[in-house]
């Protein structure tokens, strides 16, 4: 009996082999299968690992999250403080049930690589340092961790347990508790990863080059998750409506329908530069941060810090009156410094010329040059009006059913100001990658008498872009 145990491992190893090119056993993976400790019928044996602590171990392995430390105490009396386990350490605790794991620890199974794939270099078997930092900062966005140090043990139903060199094969954790190994160099046959398929719903094994880049390698790995989803856009960013930040085409990453994830709600942009442009403004991230989406800027496969001189600051919008037509016009003029009179009494008729005097009074008057401008809430007889008009004074009444805006519109006119309505797309940059990005909304545009700029919005574009605006692009927005 004792010459026939080892024989089921070896016809195992022998199967996991089959199918392998002569020169991929020869070079590249070698399997070796040993004993672990014994354990108890219906449990296993697992080795910790540098960085674990014991109740999240037993609750990876049992799928038991209530009754951790009588689980502990069962089976490993022999550990007299819970908080001091160290890497080697072997743990007795029972097969989680649904898994279909390993009964009685039996076999070990080891995978290293010795050498690389003949197809790639030693430099090429592994993403480069800044590509694998890139890769592991983006993942880190989302929630997920990477173990790329150490051994992983993954028990195999009713074989033993299979051995993952994480250096070569790194493990991605995702927020939902899946688990994807990435296998750059192809070096685990196809048998073990059925094997590993079957054993474990939640482990995924893929094969990625490395000499991918790295949108392209996240695609592939945030594809094989439960949480996220990752797409490389063929047309520009829209973020928000009221004003909308438009970027160009880039790639997306956003939580799935359902998904279990620390990061749910937030959507990660990554746009590639050019590493010679300047970074997008804080205050233009902070308010895309707002409308639910970081964006990441990229290039040589590197992070873009953000702008090292940068000292703008939010600013909330300047707004106009709601309270009635002539206080909205009121503020107006005080942005534009025009002086104004309220309450001005207005002859209309005059007792030497008319035989009779009538004077009324005019919410608002301003004085441009040798013309009035007269703001009255309620409408004056027309003969009034026309006897005004003649004295080279203009009245302004809202009509009825008149709109905000267009009453604005109608009083720059009167004062004589270029006014143009929009949409309005105010480029973040006159030239580079920045000139490809816009602030877009809808208002009306006034040149003031000093040649500044001010935009009419009936909307608040909130304190970022306004602080933008006017510290980057030298425009200022009012909000009515």
């Amino acid at each position: 009996m004792n010459n026939y145990k080892p024989l089921p491992v070896i016809v195992v190893l022998c199967l996991l082999l089959v199918g392998l090119p002569a020169a991929a056993q020869e070079d590249t993976v070698y399997l070796s299968f040993r004993k672990s400790a014994p354990s108890r019928p219906g449990t296993i044996v697992y080795t910790v690992k540098k960085g674990e602590w014991l109740l999240d171990i037993v609750h990876r392995v049992t799928g038991e999250s209530k009754k951790r430390l009588g689980i502990i105490r069962k089976y490993n009396p022999e550990i007299k403080d819970l908080n001091r386990i160290y890497p080697g350490q072997r743990l007795v605790l029972p097969v989680r049930k649904t898994d279909g794991a390993i009964p009685a620890g039996s076999t070990e199974i080891s995978v290293a690589s010795t050498q690389t794939p003949a197809v790639l270099s030693a430099a090429e078997a592994f993403p480069s340092p800044d590509k694998w930092l890139l890769i592991r900062q983006v993942l880190h966005r989302i929630g997920a961790s990477v173990v790329d140090q150490g051994k992983y043990y993954l028990p195999l139903s009713g074989m033993g347990q299979l051995t993952i060199d994480c250096r070569k094969i790194p493990l991605v954790e995702f927020a939902d508790r899946g688990m994807v190994f990435m296998d750059f160099r192809g070096q685990l046959p196809e048998k073990v990863v059925q094997l590993v398929r079957r054993a474990w719903k939640n482990v995924v094994i893929i094969r990625i080059d490395p000499r991918l880049s790295a949108p392209e390698i996240l695609a592939q790995l945030i594809g094989a998750s439960g949480t996220h989803e990752m797409t490389k856009r063929e047309t520009p960013l829209n973020i928000g409506n009221q004003p909308l930040l438009q970027i160009p085409p880039t790639w997306t990453i956003v939580p799935k329908d359902g998904a279990a994830s620390a990061q749910k709600g937030k959507n990660i942009a990554l746009w590639l530069r050019t590493q010679d442009s300047p970074t997008l403004a804080g205050l233009v991230k902070s308010h895309a941060s707002g409308k639910g989406w970081e964006i990441v800027e990229i290039a040589a496969e590197k992070i873009l810090a953000p702008r090292p001189d940068e000292n703008m600051t939010p600013r909330s919008a300047a707004r106009l009156s709601s309270h009635s037509y002539t206080e909205m016009i009121v503020d107006l003029c005080r942005i534009l410094e025009v002086p104004t009179t309220r309450e001005a009494s207005l002859k209309i008729f005059d007792t030497q010329r008319d035989g009779f005097d009538l004077t009324v009074k005019a919410d608002l008057l301003i004085a441009r040059g040798d013309k009035r401008l007269v703001v009255m809430e309620r409408r004056l007889p027309n003969q009034f009006i026309g006897i005004l008009q003649s004295g080279q004074t203009e009245v302004l009444h809202p009509q009825t059913g008149e709109t905000r805006t267009s009453f604005l519109a109608k009083f720059c006119r009167a004062m004589g100001l270029t006014c143009v309505s929009g949409p309005f797309h105010l480029p973040l940059a006159s030239t580079g990658d920045l000139a490809a990005a816009h602030i877009s909304f809808s208002g009306l545009k006034i040149t003031t008498d000093k040649g500044g700029v001010i935009y009419l919005t009936d909307f608040d574009p909130g304190e970022h872009l306004t602080g933008y605006l006017a510290q980057a692009v030298g425009v200022m927005v009012v909000s009515y």
